[in-house]
């Protein structure tokens, strides 16, 4: 085989640009639980934004927007 030949279509191809905004989110949980919350802050504020003019409201938005409360209540 002289080289290896990727199908131009993937089922996965238009999910792509989603999960790249979810690794935000997923970023966010895991510096929470490392404990560094200044990254995780950056990380939800990040997710936020970029979904901020969305039309639906996902499980994953909630949840970072309740742990982005905690964590700024917490720093005051």
């Amino acid at each position: 085989m002289p080289g290896l030949m990727l199908p131009l279509f993937s089922p996965m191809y238009n999910y792509w640009p989603i999960a790249a905004v979810k690794a935000h989110y997923w970023l966010g949980v895991t510096y929470q639980q490392q404990g560094n919350t200044d990254q995780a802050v950056k990380e939800y504020d990040a997710f936020l934004d970029i979904w901020k003019n969305t039309d639906f409201r996902s499980s994953e938005m909630q949840d970072a927007l309740t742990r982005l409360s905690k964590l700024r209540l917490t720093k005051k």
